[in-house]
């Protein structure tokens, strides 16, 4: 049984998520549950992930990530700990910019 080309990007970006998903577990085990903001765009994948402890000071994890449609790696990647979900998709892609704008510029 053979995949087709969008089925394999598909298996790429549910694998994709459950990286960040096993690096916010490696950050804290307790998770309750997991709030999956991510989308398929273009040809990027914008990963928005939020992990929620029963914690009163800093529920939720955060993982943010771009990868290319077809890797496991990313190229831009960042994460912490907030009080609550402080980002959306548009917020990854506007510090994604400025993160690889500035190394851009070093160049």
């Amino acid at each position: 049984m053979s995949i087709t080309w969008n089925e394999m990007l598909d298996k790429t970006f549910e694998r994709q998520i459950e990286i960040e998903k096993e690096s916010i577990l490696d950050y804290n085990s307790n998770i309750e549950e997991f709030i999956n903001l991510s989308i398929q765009e273009d040809e990027l994948n914008v990963i928005l992930i939020y992990g929620v402890t029963n914690s009163k000071y800093f529920s939720h994890i955060y993982r943010m990530a771009i990868y290319p449609r077809t890797e496991t790696k990313s190229i831009y990647r960042e994460g912490n700990v907030i009080d609550h979900q402080g980002y959306n998709i548009e917020d990854v892609k506007k510090r994604a910019k400025t993160y690889l704008n500035h190394y851009l510029n070093k160049l």
